[in-house]
């Protein structure tokens, strides 16, 4: 597997010519997460591992939980799930995430006046 621009060029078995390879545009991939290298840097994350951390606001009170990590094309997106209430998708920057904390299993976030009305 090599880069190409914004694309990742690779051979799969059983996929013998470029006509099969094309069937296969826009499918995604997934591996297990013990598969994946581990990061020695503790400021670096995997987005599966923000999956279920607690969700906490500036002052340090739990508000919720990450749901999921996603990204509709315009940039990531964390989905949160308060305590109460519905789920809402807060930008993945860090005007709103300023603090990612795997080691201690939780995010800090800024949440807009008015941003979950």
């Amino acid at each position: 597997m090599h880069p190409h621009k914004n694309i990742f060029i690779t051979k799969l078995e059983g996929i013998k010519d470029r006509n099969e390879s094309e069937k296969l545009h826009g499918t995604k991939l997934y591996i297990l997460r013990d598969e994946l290298k581990e990061l020695e840097d503790e400021d670096t994350f995997y987005y599966t591992d923000l999956i279920g951390l607690s969700v906490k606001n500036k002052e340090g009170e739990e508000i919720g939980s990450v749901l999921k990590v996603d990204n509709f094309g315009a940039g990531d997106l964390l989905e949160i799930k308060p305590k109460n209430g519905k789920s809402f998708l807060l930008p993945f920057k860090d005007e709103y995430v300023p603090t990612v904390d795997i080691k201690n299993n939780y995010v800090t976030v800024n949440i807009p006046e008015g941003f979950t009305d």
